[in-house]
């Protein structure tokens, strides 16, 4: 079943009441409170607010911002208010490791959302739509120049969609392959 986008803000406002009504005044009152609480943090530090630093598990020399670091984060909700259920991604990036290209950047990543996988029943039959979704991505950023950086990526995405309803026939929706590429302009 498919609903626009009006139709599905329409249907979230007419469910604010019940066990959501709750959810929609304590998420947004506790990001707001946790980010300005870290944004204090962060400018008493002398860093900029809001920045993925990543944790340097090599560097060539001390205190320098270069190196290889790691990432991870995991997820959890509750399956009765929302399909995702967890949520895994993990990675490794790193800065100015070629020495002659030492403002270049790189990263590889891998993410898996597992997802309660709700059904729909269509015509008697019941089609389970959902399934888990995976993917990853890798990309090399190239400084071109301190100002100018080109960054091409590719990513595999296994989607949370296995299938989808056309009228009366249903189709699988297989993996796929993205390729981009992204010019970076500092002014």
């Amino acid at each position: 079943m498919y609903f626009s986008l009006s139709e599905r803000l329409e249907r979230l406002a007419a469910r604010v009441t019940g066990p959501m009504s709750f959810r929609f005044i304590l998420q947004p009152t506790a990001a707001v409170i946790l980010g300005i609480k870290d944004g204090l943090m962060d400018a008493k530090a002398g860093t900029p607010p809001f920045v993925f630093d990543l944790p340097y598990l090599y560097q060539p020399a001390k205190d320098v911002d270069k190196g290889i670091g790691i990432f991870g984060r995991y997820g959890i909700a509750d399956s009765a208010s929302n399909p995702v259920m967890r949520f895994y991604s993990a990675g490794a990036g790193g800065k100015g490791i070629v020495p002659i290209r030492p403002n270049d950047t790189f990263g590889i990543g891998g993410y898996y959302i597992n997802i309660s996988n709700p059904s729909l029943t269509v015509l008697g039959k019941t089609l389970s739509l959902l399934g888990d979704e995976k993917g990853i991505e890798t990309y090399y950023s190239f400084a071109l120049t301190k100002w100018c950086i080109l960054t091409p990526d590719i990513q595999f995405i296994d989607p949370a969609q296995k299938k989808m309803v056309n009228g009366v026939s249903v189709s699988n929706i297989g993996s796929s392959t993205v390729l981009g590429l992204r010019l970076q302009l500092i002014f």
